[in-house]
């Protein structure tokens, strides 16, 4: 997926919205003040940081 199009998908989930909390290097997106993504906007391709239960984290990784 590009940048561009995981960004407008990330921004149409119901009640988010996108900030640059962290500066112009990362665009987090939140759902109730309560953060649920990151997108690097400096590294190319673009780094999503999603969050997750540690046992569903675990799952994806292993």
């Amino acid at each position: 997926m590009k940048e561009n199009a995981l960004e407008k998908y990330l921004s149409e989930l119901k009640g988010s919205e996108g900030d640059d909390l962290f500066g112009p290097d990362a665009l987090v997106f939140k759902v109730i003040g309560k953060m649920f993504a990151l997108v690097s906007q400096k590294d190319k391709p673009a780094r999503i940081t999603l969050k997750c239960a540690p046992a569903c984290g675990e799952v994806l990784v292993n």
